[in-house]
């Protein structure tokens, strides 16, 4: 059967708290996982060892299934399977091999399974243990314990009040129910008109072939009980086409439950609570048999029903429905559950105040970035009114001396102040032109390029200066969407960044150009796209540890004639291609960058 057309069993385990029992535990928790169970231990909801009579009674009231080891004369143990006897509820027993058959004679009535404590008995008993899961999952009632007393005096452990449950816990809990009883693919009857539910029950033939009845169920909920009887009972087969929302859907119904014209059709009627009188069942079933044997149809139809005392039965039976519908618990908890109508009308109001949450983050954000990028200006302009005074002050105080040269004809002595002027008006120049580079370093137009020419052409310079560079990529390497002239100032600027701060006789320059995998990008990059990786690295100075986290801010260096500028320039430019760029060098032998672009997502054209 597949696993969507059942809920999930629960188990609770029963195990000694001793540490050479651990082993065990993993066992049993990795088989039911292995089968979609879910399994509950005492000590995985933060309590004591030692439940309360209370808790422990909750805890095996809400489960399908027990699972008790029995290898110790452990009390509390016992006292617990003699819980779930009192409660009806199956259970598998484990011991271990050494014990052999010395199971109490009171609890023999359980089926029970040995194993060994060495790593191939537990993981023969794993595998052993899954099968009696499976075989649960199959027929649960097959695990149901012999109860030694008489019915009469086994008491529910809730009061039954189906008179208090409202419409939608009633229409649930009949679902349940009917899950829980051994039908297979329980829907609800989405394609129907007046069915409810639609459920399969597996039956077998005197020859031992499995077949599937087709149960059609009612509860009341999209048309009246006794409407729906009186239809059912003047023209059967016409209302079953009624049911469906075309004629031809007999046919498919048939084909998609795997249903036999030779199987009996179960038109199942649930009465309400304050419905029909069962009497008005009763004399509709025998007028319908008698109509059944006048007029022959290609199917068989069945009518059964349920009344208030043949429901209250059947949930006796099944201690966890009626836990959670009749409990205490239960019953504090159901003014909180709601109808469709309501459960909508509150997705649509929280629906709205989300968007509104929403509207008012956006705008909060909006309003942080334009005072963090302010407050950055201004921080910036203070930076650049310092770098930029100095240069100034230096053409001011020279500007005064060339006055005073020109006052007294000293027109020899004048020259030499303006050669000076100029180098203080191009420093200036520099500053000005790199902080427009950092204002507009963002703006990028990129296109489809390779990269390889772009890098081979800023190492030309340090090769002009001596500088050995190698430049090494993969085949057929990938093409990068990318604004050339901005990446081009970023590897000019590196390439000078290196030839300040080559301080060996050879100087060198390495470039590996790769393609890393999804597992190797830093994780503040996006995975779900490909980069193409630069590794840019000289054999200089190298940048100092406690160096190593500021050099891209703005106005950061230790080089005398450096603006600070430039490594943020690179960095910004990198991050405006949503790439990303750190260095990780190792202090005094070299510098080494590793810069990542993204790479063109491929488009696939049928």
């Amino acid at each position: 059967m597949p696993e969507n057309d059942k809920p999930k069993i629960r188990c609770y385990g029963i195990i000694p708290f001793d540490k050479e029992f651990h082993l065990l535990k993993d066992a049993i928790m990795a088989a039911c996982a292995g089968v979609g169970a879910r399994l509950t231990f005492p000590t995985e909801r933060g309590v004591r060892p030692m439940l309360s009579a209370n808790q422990t009674y909750l805890e095996i009231a809400r489960c399908d299934l027990i699972i008790a080891d029995v290898s110790q004369p452990n009390p509390n143990i016992f006292y617990e399977i003699g819980l779930a006897h009192a409660l009806g509820k199956p259970a598998i027993l484990l011991m271990q091999e050494e014990m052999g058959d010395k199971v109490r004679f009171d609890v023999r009535s359980y089926p029970y399974l040995a194993y060994s404590m060495t790593p191939d008995g537990l993981a023969n008993f794993r595998q052993k243990f899954r099968g009696y899961l499976e075989e649960f999952i199959r027929s649960p009632r097959n695990f149901n314990p012999f109860s030694p007393f008489p019915q009469r005096f086994v008491h529910p452990p809730y009061i039954i009040e189906l008179e208090k449950l409202a419409p939608r816990e009633f229409e649930n809990l009949c679902f349940e129910l009917i899950a829980q009883m051994g039908f297979r693919k329980v829907e609800w009857g989405k394609e129907f008109r007046e069915i409810d539910v639609v459920a399969t029950l597996p039956k077998k033939d005197p020859d031992g072939y499995e077949y599937q009845e087709l149960w059609l169920i009612s509860m009341g909920r999209r048309a009246p009980i006794d409407e729906m009887l009186k239809m059912a009972v003047m023209d059967p087969e016409h209302f079953l086409h009624r049911m469906l929302r075309y004629p031809e859907g007999l046919e498919e119904l048939f084909s998609k439950y795997k249903i036999r014209y030779d199987v009996p059709i179960t038109i199942l009627l649930i009465l309400p609570i304050g419905g029909p009188p069962p009497e008005l069942f009763e004399q509709a079933l025998r007028k319908m048999e008698r109509r059944l044997k006048d007029r022959p149809y290609p199917f068989t139809i069945r009518v059964r029903w349920w009344d208030q005392s043949y429901l209250t039965n059947l949930i006796q039976q099944y201690p966890q429905i009626a836990f959670k519908y009749f409990s205490e618990e239960a019953q504090v908890k159901s003014k909180y559950r709601k109808t469709f109508e309501e459960v909508y009308k509150e997705n649509v109001m929280l629906n709205e105040r989300l968007q509104i949450t929403l509207n008012a983050l956006e705008e909060e954000k909006k309003r942080r970035f334009i005072t963090e990028r302010d407050a950055a200006w201004k921080d910036i302009a203070f930076k650049v009114a310092h770098k930029l005074g100095n240069p100034i002050d230096a053409v001011d105080t020279f500007l005064q001396s060339l006055k005073k040269r020109l006052q007294n004809n000293k027109c020899d002595e004048a020259i030499p102040i303006t050669e000076d002027m100029e180098i203080s008006i191009e420093e200036s120049k520099r500053v000005i032109a790199q902080f427009k580079s950092l204002t507009k370093a963002q703006e990028i137009t990129p296109r489809l390029i390779d990269i390889l020419p772009i890098i081979r052409h800023a190492c030309k310079t340090a090769e002009e200066n001596g500088v050995i560079v190698s430049v090494q990529a993969i085949e057929n390497c990938p093409q990068v969407m990318i604004d050339p002239s901005r990446i081009t100032e970023c590897f000019n600027e590196l390439v000078a960044n290196a030839i300040h701060w080559f301080n060996k006789p050879d100087k060198k320059i390495a470039v590996d150009v790769v393609k890393p995998s999804k597992k190797d990008l830093p994780e503040i990059l996006d995975k779900t796209r490909g980069y193409l990786k630069i590794h840019f690295e000289d054999n200089g100075s190298g940048v100092p540890v406690v160096d190593k986290e500021k050099i891209f801010a703005p106005f950061i260096t230790t080089y005398p004639h450096g603006t600070g500028l430039g490594l943020s320039l690179v960095k910004s430019i990198i991050e405006g291609h949503g790439g990303y760029i750190y260095e990780n060098g190792k202090p005094n032998e070299g510098a080494s960058f590793e810069i990542y672009l993204p790479i063109l997502k491929k488009i696939n054209r049928k």
